[in-house]
Formats: structure tokens, C-alpha cells, sequence
């Protein structure tokens, strides 16, 4: 929805002004240019997206003219680009990567070169909106001011505060920007939820069980540098597809190559790094466990692990054989559908490198198993002597969860909770949360249909609003069919913070505009590599967008809340996230401060070798010692080693459910789309394209579906009606297997709904996290 007929906002940007910069919005996509107009074919053009509609100029990038503003991308991706933006007369003109960058080396990637766009689109939203009519699917908004956005707002809060609760207040939060200030897990808008005592959301959508699992058995988690990649003599893409999530990482796995090293693919899905491998194996969907526990049980036997290692560093070693011993390659094989020469080579691959990196990717732990696939993986590295000993050894999973930036005392806002944010770091159960020293209820983004239905877990404890910034749950949220029906409750007052008209938006009461990244400060610390970045504006907000903090200081105030945390900016909050009360942050040199970070754009943090001062001094467990065995595991009811527990939706848990629905459904990522962010912008759905479902030749065959038809994907939960059917041969997914492009907006799709109207809301065995990957379908010709 634009909003035609918004002229100009007093102080601010006029919409005419905003649009000025649709003129000089430059793209390099894949061979995508708005400077110049498009044929008439009939056809969806780069003219009718929305994006550049007057023809473009384009900059010198090296001219004198305007000035070279340092940022980073915000986004949910490993890579957290840093880009320059080139401003000229106040409008931002041009996009590139930093070239001084050695990650991003010159160029985001296809998304993020389409930033002008994203800005300075027709269809942003840059005034707060109130709905008139009714919710859904075709709502209409009219423009209010600030002030009555606000009132209506804390009015409303303030009555279910009083007649309800104020654990009635329901946020909804995750990745629609990952800086550290105005993000999601260590905001300063959690001090103003917190404050009002809303229920305190555990954001367990994409890493829980792996967070949760490392510790048990190094006590904490310490991932090397992807930029290793290059130095090491065997890859691993382990559930991982680095040409979609991490482009830049790419070019150092093919250094790796060149410099000698291998490559080795294990996925049910053939990705692209798979034309580099020396081997691809493709495991049955959930079946890691066996798996990792078949390639432990040939190191032992075939005694070609790292005995002096394993002797001086871990502990449980006899536990850990017992465990494997169920796992004979043969089973292996029967179990994870790959053959008993695959997992042989593979073992004898992995344990003859000198040295070797495991990159784990996140669709191993969205599962109910998610945890113990992790922690069976994460076995290998210390039996073959990889933890500690080089740089260019041991795994990769997610590198910002040990960097010592100043949380607790800075942003979380557990000051007004009790207790530090819950469903991070070792929370494996649901014991741990209801044990906490919390003071409100705490709920989980993994049960979030059940929350807003009040159903379940969360039966009989009332959801009378819906408070939504940096996500678009209506697209993202698994069970996403209840998750709906929750929003389009007549009771439940709904606010969202956002800069675009969602699906999620359509049932908003009240939409506050946000920021983008070309106008808000922040601090990012990279989710993949080793650097901490920040994030100068490139020009004023447009309208009267706001940032989060701005926002969550205002609204606090109109509660009556006078506390001084409220007063509080980004830069008083970026400083003191950096610095403390020390004064400065030595992890990054003696002269590290918020000041040299601004001056600087980015720092990347000092060579070392991840877990060497744990060899040195003791791991973090409770015996000092790599764990393969953990007594802590043991007194939550979990196995103290490992085990096989199948998926909560497969052949081997389910077997008469498979009988019904009897295709895995794997929900993947698409190199075009950042979860849901970008499907919108014209020039990107182009590039998209039709959402696909790869299915092998003999399931397609079985159900008379043929390459290019139109396809339902089903089961009991909802009916995906939004993809394409793209038929594939067993080099690229196995029978029994599909595959789906996930995070599409249904309302640029025609009201088609996405792949999360099937899939479900199990959690993980540790940690509370999602399921994605538990899914079990049918499909059948639209």
C-alpha cells in the first residue's frame, strides 16, 4: 500500500523530497540497472516494481562531489557487510562494500546493493498509521500524529495492565535488525517491555539448541575464524549452504582448495558448494546424531583418533564408545540412508586432516533433535586433537555468542526483569526457566501460536496485545496458520514498528515508523566473522521515523516511567556497550573506545587460536575437561553422552504419520531473500522469481506432477499454495525428500500462503528452539 497524497511532516523530510532519492537509486545485480527504462513486454518490469520510476544518475563514485558515509548491513546474515553509502545534498546516491574490508571485500552482496531501493521506496512507511476498518489482508490506514499514536497506545496498555495484567502484553521480536542497541536480544527496547512488565520473550527462533549444546561439552563456545577457511586442509559443510547465507565466506573455501586442502558436502541437499566437493553425502533430514555417533565409532575402533589428545584434554571417553557402539556403519547406513563406503571415507577423511574445520549450519539444530545432533558433532573435533591446537582447526558455528561487550549492564533491562534475558546461554529445559529469578511470565518464540491462542503451555494466561518491532512473525513464525488466527483475535490490540506494510502490519491497530540502516547509529558484532562494526547515518530519518531506542524512551515516558535509563541515546548506550565503566575494551587493544570504533568504521578482534588458553587452564565444565560425558546433562533427564532420539515428525519417531504425510519438507534459504526481508522490493522478487518445491522425479512421477506446475504442499497443520514444482534428479535431493524456498510474503504472493503454514511448533530437545525441519507433507498438483 503507498501513500499517495502524504506531502510534507513539519521538521522533517516531505514525501516529495523522500521520493527525490527514487531518482538517483543505483543497482548492480546481477545485471539489473534503473538507469534507463524498460521494454514493454507485457511482463513484470523493474518499472512497475515500485523502485526508480524516474531514470536514474548515475555518480562518480570517485568524484569530489558529496561525501563517503562507513556503515554495515544489519541484517540476519553471517556476513554483516560493511558498506560505504555516497550522499550528495543530503540524499544517499550509490551503495558499495568497503573495499578496506578483507570480508566483504569490495561488494555486498545482491540484496544489499539494492539498499537505494530498500530506503527510498514509494511504499515505506514514514508516519505513524492507525488501521480503519477492519483487520487482515486488505486493511486501510490513515496518518496520525505521534502524540495520538502514543496515547492510544499507552491507553490501551495501561487498561490491560489494570484489568488483565501487564504480562497480557505480548512482544514479538527477532532479526529485522541485529544491532546491538536497537536489535532484538540485547536492546534497550527490552528495558522499556521489561519496565512495563510484559511478558519476556525467549527468542528461540534460529540458534537455541546449538547454543544451548556446546557448553555441555566445552563448557562454552569459541568458533574459529571463517576466514580460516582458506588455511585449512579440510572443509566441512556440515547442514550449512555458504552460497546463500554467507557469499563472502565463499571465496575462502575455494582458497582452502587452491591452497591444497578438501572439501566435503553432508546435506539432503545439493548445494552449490557441492560442485567443489571432493564428497557429498546426502543423510536422511534429522539423522545427524547416527550419523556423527557412526564416524566416533570408527575413530575408536580403527584407532585413528588422537589418543594423547583425548587422554590429557577430555573426559568420558569409555561412555562415549558405548554410546557409538550402537551406531555400526551398517545401521549408519540404514538409518541415514547413505552407504557404508560414505561414512568410512568420510571418518577416515576427517581424521587423516592435519587440520580441519566443521562449519555447523542452522538448519541442523531447528529440529526436536536439534541439540543432540549439535553436541554429537561437536565430538569430532576434539577427538581428532582440532580444539585448541591451531587457528585453522575445530568448527564454526556462531562466532558472536563470546565476545565481551558490557550487556548486562548496558541494555537488557534485567534490571526490571529480575533475572539476565532468558533462553540464552546454557537454558536447556523448561525447569531452568520456571527456577529463574524472573518477575514476570516468560514465554517461548518457538510456542508463539500457543501464546497468542492461549492455548497449551499458555492456557489460561490471557494475550490482550501484541507489541511487534524488527520482525514480520506472519511470515516467519512456524505454525504460522494459528499464529494468524492469533493476530485477527478482535480482542488482542495489536501495535508493529516497521518501516513496510507486512502481512504482519495488516493486522496492526497502530504501525509506528521505524528507521533504516542509512539513518540509525548502532553497534553490530558480526554473526559469522571476527569484527565489531559501527554504523554511521547516512542521512535523516525520513518523516518521522524513529529509531527503536527513540521509540521505546517515548513510549516509556507516556507510562509515567521516570527512570533514567530512559533518557538515555545510542551514543550514551553505544559507549558504555564498549566500554563499561572501565573505560575501554581490551579484547580489542589497549585503545579500544567508542570514539576509535566510530573513526575506524570496523575493528576486527586480535589473532588467537579458539580454546588455546582452555587447554592451557581448564575448560569451563564442570570437570575442567572436554565432556563427552555430563553429569549436568544427566541431572536434567537428558542422556549424559548422546542419543538417537528421531525427529518428532520421520519415518523412525512417526511411523504412521509418514504413512499419511510421507515426504520430509525442508525449509531452506534463499541467496535472494534475508529471511523475510527484501521480498518486497521489486528488483529482488524479479531476481526470486516463483517461489520453487525441488522434488526427485520419482515423487513427482508418483503423483503426476511435472516440471513447472503448480504445487500444494499439506499436512493436518495448514496447505502451502504458493510454489512451483522444479523436478530433480537424485543429484540433487533424494526420494522421500522436498525441498522449499522459505520466508515469502503471501501478500506479494496473490494471498498465497508460505512454507510455515505446514511447519510446526515442536522445541528442541535442548533449549527451548525451534522445529523447522521436523515437518512431514504430501503434495499434490494445485
Amino acid at each position: 500500500m503507498a501513500s499517495d497524497g502524504l506531502k510534507r511532516v513539519s521538521g522533517g523530510l516531505s514525501r516529495r523530497r523522500f521520493l527525490q532519492g527514487l531518482a538517483v537509486s543505483t543497482v548492480a545485480a546481477a545485471g539489473l540497472t534503473s538507469c534507463a527504462p524498460q521494454a514493454d513486454t507485457g511482463e513484470e518490469s523493474l518499472s512497475d516494481t515500485g523502485e526508480g520510476k524516474a531514470a536514474g544518475y548515475q555518480y562518480d563514485w570517485e568524484t569530489a562531489e558529496g561525501e563517503i558515509v562507513h556503515g554495515v548491513c544489519p541484517k540476519n546474515c553471517y556476513d554483516t557487510c560493511r558498506i560505504c553509502t555516497k550522499v550528495v545534498d543530503g540524499v544517499a546516491v550509490q551503495i558499495r562494500g568497503d573495499k578496506d574490508n578483507p570480508y566483504t571485500a569490495g561488494s555486498p552482496c545482491v540484496k544489499g546493493q539494492t539498499y537505494l531501493d530498500y530506503h527510498y521506496s514509494e511504499d515505506r512507511i514514514i508516519y505513524p498509521m492507525k488501521r480503519v476498518g477492519a483487520k487482515g489482508p486488505g486493511a486501510q490506514f490513515e496518518r496520525i500524529s505521534w502524540e495520538e499514536a502514543v496515547q492510544t497506545i499507552t491507553d490501551r496498555f495501561k487498561e490491560i495492565i489494570a484489568n488483565e495484567g501487564s504480562e497480557a502484553i505480548v512482544p514479538y521480536t527477532f532479526s529485522g535488525t541485529f544491532g546491538l542497541i536497537n536489535g532484538c536480544f540485547f536492546s534497550g527496547v527490552l528495558r522499556f517491555l521489561y519496565r512495563m512488565g510484559a511478558s519476556a520473550l525467549m527468542p528461540n527462533m534460529c540458534e537455541a539448541a546449538g547454543v544451548a549444546a556446546l557448553p555441555y561439552t566445552y563448557g562454552a563456545q569459541k568458533d574459529v575464524d571463517p576466514e580460516q577457511y582458506a588455511n585449512t586442509k579440510l572443509y566441512v559443510s556440515w547442514g550449512s549452504n555458504l552460497s546463500a547465507t554467507s557469499v563472502h565466506a565463499v571465496k575462502y573455501v575455494k582458497q582452502c582448495i587452491e591452497n591444497g586442502g578438501k572439501v566435503v558436502v553432508i546435506n539432503p541437499f545439493r548445494i552449490p558448494l557441492c560442485e567443489w566437493a571432493d564428497q557429498w553425502i546426502k543423510i536422511r533430514p534429522g539423522t545427524d546424531t547416527p550419523f556423527a555417533l557412526g564416524v566416533v565409532k570408527i575413530l575408536l575402533d580403527e584407532e585413528i583418533y588422537d589418543k594423547e589428545y583425548v587422554g590429557k584434554y577430555c573426559m568420558g571417553l569409555d561412555e562415549l564408545r558405548k554410546a557409538a557402539d550402537e551406531w555400526p556403519a551398517e545401521r549408519v547406513a540404514e538409518t541415514c540412508d547413505c552407504t557404508v563406503e560414505e561414512l568410512q571415507t568420510f571418518a577416515r577423511t576427517y581424521a587423516e586432516a592435519e587440520t580441519s574445520i566443521i562449519q555447523m549450519g542452522m538448519q541442523v539444530n531447528r529440529d526436536s533433535n536439534g541439540g543432540s545432533k549439535i553436541r554429537a558433532i561437536s565430538f569430532l573435533p576434539a577427538l581428532t586433537g582440532q580444539i585448541g591446537t591451531n587457528a585453522a582447526a575445530g568448527y564454526q558455528w556462531l562466532t558472536c555468542g563470546y565476545w565481551a561487550l558490557n550487556f548486562d549492564n548496558v541494555s537488557m533491562g534485567s534490571q526490571f526483569l529480575g533475572a539476565p534475558t532468558p533462553g540464552g546461554g546454557y537454558v536447556t529445559t523448561w525447569d531452568q526457566i520456571e527456577a529463574g529469578d524472573y518477575k514476570y511470565r516468560v514465554i517461548n518464540i518457538a510456542d508463539y501460536a500457543d501464546v497468542l491462542n492461549e492455548t497449551g503451555r499458555y492456557k489460561g494466561q490471557p494475550c490482550r496485545a501484541i507489541f511487534v518491532y524488527n520482525g514480520n512473525p506472519l511470515v516467519s513464525v512456524p505454525n504460522n496458520k494459528r499464529v494468524r488466527e492469533g493476530f485477527a483475535r478482535d480482542e488482542v490490540f495489536v501495535v508493529v514498528s516497521d518501516k513496510w506494510y507486512t502481512d504482519t502490519a495488516d493486522y496492526a491497530d497502530i504501525i509506528l515508523p521505524c528507521t533504516d540502516i542509512l539513518e540509525t547509529e548502532d553497534i553490530h558484532q558480526d554473526y559469522h566473522g571476527w569484527y565489531l562494526n559501527h554504523n554511521t547515518p547516512a542521512v535523516a530519518p525520513a518523516g518521522e521515523a524513529k529509531t527503536n531506542i527513540e521509540m521505546a524512551n517515548t513510549l516509556a515516558k507516556a507510562m509515567g516511567y521516570t527512570d533514567p535509563c530512559f533518557d538515555e541515546d545510542i551514543p550514551t548506550l553505544a559507549k558504555a556497550l564498549i566500554e563499561g565503566t572501565d573505560g575501554a575494551n581490551p579484547i580489542y587493544g589497549p585503545d579500544m573506545s567508542y570514539e576509535t570504533l566510530k573513526k575506524e568504521h570496523w575493528r576486527k578482534l586480535p589473532d588467537f587460536v579458539p580454546y588455546a588458553d582452555d587447554l592451557a587452564n581448564g575448560f569451563g565444565t564442570p570437570s575442567g575437561k572436554i565432556e563427552f560425558y555430563s553429569e549436568q546433562l544427566k541431572d536434567l533427564g537428558l542422556h549424559p553422552v548422546v542419543e538417537y532420539i528421531p525427529s518428532a515428525e520421520s519415518k523412525d519417531g512417526t511411523p504412521d504419520l509418514a504413512k499419511t504425510y510421507p515426504l520430509n519438507f525442508l525449509t531452506v534459504t534463499s541467496k535472494n531473500l534475508c529471511g523475510s526481508n527484501w521480498h518486497n522490493i521489486g528488483k529482488i522478487r524479479l531476481l526470486h522469481g516463483d517461489p520453487l518445491l525441488y522434488i526427485n522425479e520419482a515423487d513427482a512421477a508418483a503423483r503426476g506432477i511435472v516440471d513447472g506446475d503448480d504445487v500444494e504442499v499439506f499436512n493436518d497443520r495448514g496447505v502451502c499454495n504458493s510454489l512451483k514444482a522444479l523436478v530433480v534428479g537424485d543429484d540433487v535431493i533424494a526420494a522421500g525428500n522436498v525441498a522449499g524456498l522459505k520466508s515469502a510474503w503471501p501478500k506479494v504472493m496473490d494471498g498465497k500462503n508460505n512454507v510455515n503454514v505446514t511447519t510446526p511448533s515442536y522445541t528442541s530437545d535442548y533449549g527451548m528452539g525451534t522445529s523447522f525441519q521436523s515437518n512431514l507433507v504430501d503434495v499434490r498438483k494445485a
